[in-house]
């Protein structure tokens, strides 16, 4: 079990969520809720660390910090194919990128959708090689994250999607990956941001269906 985090102001309180019920018109056909969770203590999601510095625990939220590059958190092993996700994201450190996996397997990869102040990113992550990550597409905001956005994936088969506040962002059609987990944590790709990274989750709501 990782130390507790050290205790942040913009993580130990509790943030407003836009919604924290998933638009029933945007669930995947024939997915089930999986997960519905505050995320204010451990659950489906641990308390887990990697090395100094680099922790997953509770403070009203599930706050995630690094050292490193990429870092995930301990949660669910539920494989899914279709899926809906909805999390409260607040980017603690300036800099930090908040990452949802999805789709994800830590043998086969998987997508990643990093929410950072300027952007969503698209990525792949962990394919061809485990530390590969390509930028499949970037959906710029017309105002930056500042405080708590609400995030939400929809991937129906090949249709991906992508909310902010319950507005479209935008969408990309893609068949690489058909199947696999949710994740929660870290993921940067500027070295011009130093660490430690800090970002922070509540109120999940997870959808799927049987991969």
């Amino acid at each position: 079990l990782g130390t507790p985090a050290d205790p942040i102001a913009a993580s130990t309180s509790s943030p407003e969520p836009s919604t924290t019920v998933a638009p029933a018109a945007l669930i995947p056909a024939g997915a089930q809720l999986i997960v519905r969770d505050p995320l204010t203590a451990a659950g489906r999601w641990q308390v887990s660390s990697h090395a100094p510095g680099t922790t997953c625990d509770f403070a009203n939220a599930l706050v995630v910090t690094s050292e490193l590059a990429s870092f995930r958190c301990k949660g669910p092993a539920d494989i899914m194919s279709d899926v809906a996700v909805w999390v409260d994201v607040t980017l603690v450190a300036p800099g930090s990128c908040a990452t949802v996996w999805f789709r994800f397997t830590v043998t086969d990869g998987g997508y990643a959708l990093r929410t950072c102040e300027e952007a969503f990113y698209l990525v792949t992550h962990g394919a061809p090689e485990p530390n590969s990550v390509s930028t499949l597409r970037e959906f710029w905001f017309e105002t930056p994250v500042t405080g708590t956005t609400r995030v939400g994936i929809v991937a129906d088969g090949a249709d991906l999607r992508f909310y902010r506040d319950g507005e479209l962002v935008g969408g990309w059609s893609d068949t690489t990956f058909t199947g696999g987990r949710i994740g929660l944590g870290v993921l940067q790709m500027r070295p011009e941001v130093r660490p430690p990274y800090r970002v922070s989750f509540t109120n999940i709501e997870v959808y799927g269906s049987a991969s």
